[in-house]
């Protein structure tokens, strides 16, 4: 998750995770729709989506453990603002993250 923290920002919008699968694809001796579709085939998601959850899963951690703000939360998991981050963990979640 390194370049993920790193990038995080940009993700909301797609941009990293378009990026990232450009990036993998090329790795692979692919296309980015080829890639795109396996990876859909193999885990049942996309990547942008399965990247979302990975995310999420991991703020929920964070937010467990009581060390860290929401904001610090948001900024190491790549979910862009305090704010965003609050709407995507309530959708997920069900329930707003902890203040």
């Amino acid at each position: 998750m390194r370049g993920e923290e790193q990038d995080g920002d940009h993700h909301h919008g797609g941009g990293i995770a378009g990026l990232a699968t450009r990036q993998l694809a090329r790795r692979a001796g692919a296309s980015r729709r080829t890639l795109i579709r396996r990876f859909q085939t193999d885990t049942g998601q996309p990547p942008i989506r399965w990247l979302l959850d990975a995310r999420l899963a991991r703020a929920r951690e964070l937010l467990e453990s009581g060390d860290l703000t929401v904001e610090a939360v948001a900024r190491r998991c790549g979910l862009g603002t305090p704010a965003n981050f609050r709407t995507l963990f309530k959708a997920h979640v069900g329930v707003p993250p902890p203040a």
